[in-house]
């Protein structure tokens, strides 16, 4: 009789994994990388066959009765602080009224905002702030001679500078 039991198995031999991988095979992944490439390349230079048509009008005659035309409002702020809306003069206590009238009309228009490349820097802060608080400063606002802003004179003692942002 034999030592080994019939009911016990072999044990498989272990497997033997070789020698250590000295590097990497990486031309699979260069080759998948440049099938990309190709095909992102082939797609790009595919010319363009869609088309969206849109008939536009005819704009050879005059304009037309129903086309809205903007009324705008010019508010401009002078060198020796006058301010002004659409030319005649206003006074800085009669600015919220004015501007409550512009934001009541029903008609589209546009405020322009111009002050003057000299004028004060307090009454420039004042006025941007009561067209703010008019509700004036939204789509149609926009303010005119921006190369002239770095130009207004700043006065460190004004109102418009609370007591921590004045210069010594």
């Amino acid at each position: 009789m034999s030592d080994i039991n019939p009911r016990r198995r072999k044990k498989p031999p272990r497997f033997d994994h070789g020698p250590p991988i000295s590097r990497i095979d990486t031309r699979p992944m260069v080759f998948v990388s440049l099938f990309i490439a190709l095909i992102f390349l082939l797609k790009a230079s595919e010319p363009h066959t869609h088309a969206l048509v849109i008939n536009l009008p005819d704009h050879s005659g005059p304009p037309s009765e129903t086309a809205l035309i903007a009324r705008q409002y010019r508010i401009s702020v002078s060198s020796d602080d006058e301010i002004t809306i659409d030319d005649p003069p206003a006074a800085f206590a009669e600015l919220p009224i004015r501007l409550a009238a512009i934001q009541e009309n029903t008609d589209p228009f546009t405020v322009t905002f111009e002050p003057d490349g000299m004028a004060s820097y307090d009454t420039f802060v004042k006025v941007l702030r009561e067209i703010h608080l008019a509700g004036l400063n939204d789509w149609n606002f926009r303010i005119d001679g921006t190369e002239q802003h770095r130009e207004i004179k700043t006065d460190r003692s004004s109102a418009a500078f609370p007591n921590r942002f004045r210069s010594p």
